[in-house]
């Protein structure tokens, strides 16, 4: 499966010499990443502009609801213009792939980038978000809800600038007007609770998935909380999982596992600010007679850093794979 060989997109799989996609994008031998069905593969369009082609190879497993994604992922890039936002710049629906021309990303994963550094600190965290909300304004705006967010979708432009930051991946990403979706979808820890639990929802569930990032990114290490729970089946035992699911990779969890030296800079009073948001939540579940707790506790002292007790490395379920 895929669309590249080791060399210019290899043999039997390239495109057709006099195709649309042959005419403007020659496949290097460079392979970024591979999917269930897709690999992305280093290109250099005419002009001689370096991009990331991701390759979709168009065999019988590819299923019509992976086809109907596919065409909605690129409906939202192609409706989309936002600095901090990955640019889809050509697609082409061919004999044996689909083609998929982004916007080239560099420096690879914010997390990775984090991890290097000897200290992170607020002031670098107000940055990130500020960034990363500004984006999520601009998608909400437009009625567009992301659906996974997360720190593996977060990516660097350059090698050499920190805050060059783009939102990308939209497999999930859908048109939404109010309350008016319910599949359940994401990422393992990053799903919002009302997704799991079957109810119908917008744009907010995408403000639960920036509140763990946030989390991750002041405290070193992920919360447990309701979505969890709910994930695991420890509150709720009808509360499914998602039947479509993102995975995650090594980034994360290796900012999660070095966070003691990345995060020595993050202040007690942040702490004790998050540690009172998880007890207002607590105390306000408790009146409204809930038996799940929405914002948990973040000081360090009330829980060792560990990996997340449910990953963000699950695979996607047979029925609706990642492409």
């Amino acid at each position: 499966m895929g669309c590249g060989g080791s060399k210019a997109g290899g043999s039997g799989e390239r495109a057709d010499a006099n195709s649309e996609f042959a005419r403007k994008y020659n496949l290097d031998d460079k392979e970024l990443g591979t999917g269930a069905f897709s690999r992305v593969i280093l290109a250099t369009s005419n002009e001689g502009t370096k991009v990331a082609v991701k390759c979709i190879s168009k065999n019988g497993e590819l299923k019509q609801e992976d086809i109907d994604s596919l065409h909605e992922e690129v409906a939202v890039l192609r409706s989309v213009d936002h600095p901090n936002i990955v640019k889809l710049y050509d697609f082409f629906d061919e004999k044996r792939y689909y083609y998929m021309a982004i916007e080239l990303m560099e420096g690879g994963e914010l997390f990775e980038r984090i991890v290097k550094k000897t200290f992170y600190n607020e002031m670098d965290a107000r940055g990130l978000v500020r960034i990363l909300l500004d984006a999520l304004a601009y998608l909400h705006h437009r009625g567009i809800v992301h659906r996974d967010l997360k720190p593996e979708n977060l990516l660097l432009k350059s090698p050499f600038n920190d805050f060059d930051i783009k939102l990308a991946d939209f497999g999930f990403a859908k048109k939404v007007e109010g309350k008016s979706l319910d599949t359940q979808c994401g990422t393992p820890g990053y799903v919002a609770p009302e997704i799991l639990k079957g109810k119908k929802y917008g744009t907010a569930v995408d403000m639960w998935s920036c509140g763990v990032i946030v989390y991750i990114l002041l405290g070193g290490y992920p919360p447990r909380g309701a979505a969890s729970e709910l994930f695991r089946g420890d509150d709720d035992a009808t509360a499914p999982a998602p039947s479509r699911r993102g995975t995650g990779t090594e980034a994360s969890r290796r900012f999660v596992a070095d966070s003691p030296r990345v995060c020595r800079s993050i202040t007690s009073s942040t702490r004790r600010q998050l540690d009172d948001v998880g007890r207002g939540g607590r105390r306000a579940a408790a009146r409204a007679g809930s038996t799940t707790t929405t914002t948990p506790s973040c000081t360090a002292r009330s829980r060792p850093r560990t990996t997340p007790s449910t990953p963000s490395t699950g695979t996607r379920s047979r029925t609706t794979p990642r492409i």
